[in-house]
C-alpha cells in the first residue's frame, strides 16, 4: 500500500494556507510541465511547492486549525436517479459536502481541498 500524494492544486492552496512541513516530493513547473521530484533544500523555489500526503495534510489540519475530515463509506446510494453501489462522502467538521466520489483517496483529496478554503 503507498500514500497518496495530494493534487498539484490542492499542494498550491496549502502553501498559501501556510502548511511547511517536510515532505519527500516536490511540485515544480518546468516549460509548463507538471513534474513531481524529489524534495532537496536546493530544489524549493517559488514555483514550486512540496506534495506532501494526504494523511500528512490531514494530520496538519486536525492538530495545526482544529479541522477535522471524515470519509464515510457508503453502499447503494441514490444519486441523481442511479444508485450506486459503493460510494464515499466528506464531512469537514460534521458538515456533509458533494460530490460522491467511487474512491476513498479521491473523496479524502476534495475533503482537504474545502478543509484549506476554511483557514482565514
Amino acid at each position: 500500500m503507498e500514500e497518496q500524494l495530494i493534487t498539484f492544486e490542492t499542494a498550491k492552496l496549502a502553501k498559501e494556507k501556510g502548511f511547511n512541513a517536510s515532505c519527500h516530493e516536490l511540485y515544480r513547473k518546468m516549460d509548463n510541465e507538471l513534474i513531481i521530484g524529489r524534495n532537496y533544500a536546493s530544489n524549493l523555489t517559488t514555483t514550486g511547492c512540496i506534495a506532501p500526503t494526504q494523511s500528512l495534510l490531514q494530520k496538519w489540519l486536525r492538530e495545526e486549525h482544529k479541522i477535522h475530515i471524515d470519509v464515510i463509506h457508503f453502499i447503494d446510494q441514490p444519486i441523481n436517479n442511479e444508485i450506486w453501489p459503493d460510494c464515499y462522502q466528506f464531512f469537514v467538521d460534521g458538515e456533509a459536502f458533494h460530490p460522491y466520489c467511487k474512491t476513498y483517496e479521491e473523496t479524502l483529496e476534495h475533503g482537504l481541498l474545502e478543509a484549506l478554503k476554511l483557514i482565514k
